[in-house]
C-alpha cells in the first residue's frame, strides 16, 4: 500500500525502492512480485519486465489469482491468444470452473472471433451475475459483433448504469446506436464526455460518425479534426477530412493526404467505403 501511495504521488523511484525492500523482507511471498509487476506496468515499463515479475509471483504461489490475471491480460494486449489459452489452462488447474477463468475464456473466444462460443459463454455468465458490469459490457460487445444491435444496447445500458468506469461503455453504446440507425441517441451517450476536457480520440470519432449520419458535415469535420489531433494514426478520421477537403475544392491537399494514407494502410479502400 505504501508503494502504491508513492506511485500515485509521482515518486516512482521511492515506490520501486519500497517494493524492493518488501521483496527482501519476504522472499517467500508472491505478493511483492505482483506489486512490482503492477508498479512497472503503471510506470510504463517494458511488457517483458512486467511479465517476468508476474511469472516470479507464480513460481512462488501458483494459486495467486492476481498474478494469473495479470499474465492473461498482458497476453491479451499482446494478442498472444495461444499463450492466453495456456495460462487459462494453468488457472483452471488451481481454480476449476472459477468465475474469473470463465470470464476470460469468453474474452478469448471473442478475440478469436468464435462468436457462437463467446455468445453461449456470455449468456452463462449473465445467468450467474446478471448485473455485473464487466459481464454486461462483454455480452454487449459480442451482441454488437453478431449484429444484435438492440440487444447490445440493452446490455450496454445496464453496464453503463452499474459501471464505475463508464467511458468505454458510453462509446460502445454510441456505436451500437449508430448501427441501430439512431445517431441522435449516439450523440447523447458521448455528450457528457464531449462537454468535459481530455476526451479520448474514439469519443470524437464516434461523435463525428454520428454527425455525419445526421447530415451535419460541419460538426462531423470538427469532431474528426479533434480525433486526428489526438490520434494521428486514425486513418478513418484522416480519410474523412481529406474527402471534406476534396468536396470543398482543396483537391491537391486532399489527394496528397490520400496518397500518404494509401501508402501507410493497405486497407484504406475499406475506410473510404
Amino acid at each position: 500500500a505504501t508503494a502504491q501511495l508513492l506511485m500515485v504521488s509521482g515518486d516512482k523511484t521511492g515506490a520501486l525502492a519500497q517494493v524492493e525492500a518488501t521483496l527482501k523482507a519476504h522472499p517467500e511471498s508472491s505478493r511483492p512480485w505482483v506489486s512490482t509487476a503492477d508498479l512497472l506496468q503503471a510506470s510504463g515499463s517494458e511488457p517483458a519486465s512486467v511479465m517476468a515479475a508476474y511469472r516470479e509471483a507464480l513460481k512462488l504461489d501458483k494459486t495467486d489469482m492476481q498474478a494469473h490475471l495479470g499474465v492473461i491480460q498482458l497476453l491479451q494486449r499482446q494478442r498472444d491468444f495461444d499463450g492466453m489459452q495456456k495460462q487459462l489452462d494453468d488457472l483452471e488447474k488451481v481454480q476449476p470452473n472459477g468465475l474469473q477463468g470463465r470470464y476470460f475464456k469468453t474474452v478469448l473466444a471473442f478475440e478469436r472471433r468464435d462468436l457462437k462460443t463467446a455468445f453461449e459463454m456470455s449468456q452463462q455468465l449473465l445467468k450467474i451475475a446478471p448485473q455485473n458490469p464487466r459481464f454486461l459490457q462483454l455480452a454487449g460487445m459480442i451482441e454488437y459483433e453478431r449484429g444484435g444491435y438492440l440487444q447490445a444496447v440493452a446490455h450496454l445500458g445496464k453496464a453503463l448504469a452499474n459501471s464505475p468506469t463508464p467511458n468505454t461503455v458510453r462509446v460502445l453504446m454510441a456505436r451500437a446506436q449508430l448501427r441501430a440507425g439512431d445517431p441522435r441517441k449516439a450523440i447523447s451517450f458521448v455528450q457528457p464526455l464531449l462537454d468535459g476536457d481530455g476526451a479520448p480520440a474514439d469519443v470524437y470519432s464516434v461523435a463525428a460518425d454520428a454527425y455525419l449520419q445526421m447530415g451535419n458535415s460541419e460538426a462531423a469535420k470538427r469532431m474528426y479534426t479533434k480525433a486526428v489531433r489526438i490520434n494521428p494514426g486514425d486513418t478513418r478520421g484522416r480519410t474523412a477530412l481529406a474527402l471534406a477537403d476534396l468536396t470543398e475544392g482543396r483537391g491537391d491537399k486532399a489527394l496528397a493526404e490520400l496518397k500518404i494514407l494509401a501508402g501507410a494502410d493497405s486497407g484504406i479502400e475499406a475506410e473510404v467505403v
